[in-house]
């Protein structure tokens, strides 16, 4: 039988300077035009698609769009 460790929690401070990344991403997120957002779901879906794809049969609407921003 196969022993597993006990993964360690990270520190307080790890967690709290995470927070306060994701914090100055999503501001500068929402500083960006609209036309570089779709730009970036685009993108995400196009790196995504073959690894949803491997796991399971995708729907219609699950594949990415066919369209350039």
């Amino acid at each position: 039988m196969t022993e597993h460790r006990q993964r360690a929690r990270p520190t307080k401070e790890l967690v709290d300077a995470q927070v306060r990344a994701k914090a100055r991403w999503r501001r500068a997120m929402a500083q960006r035009p609209f036309r570089e957002k779709i730009a970036i779901v685009l993108e995400m879906q196009k790196r995504l698609y073959p690894v949803l794809r491997q796991r399971r049969p995708l729907q219609w609407w699950e594949r990415p769009w066919d369209i350039e921003p």
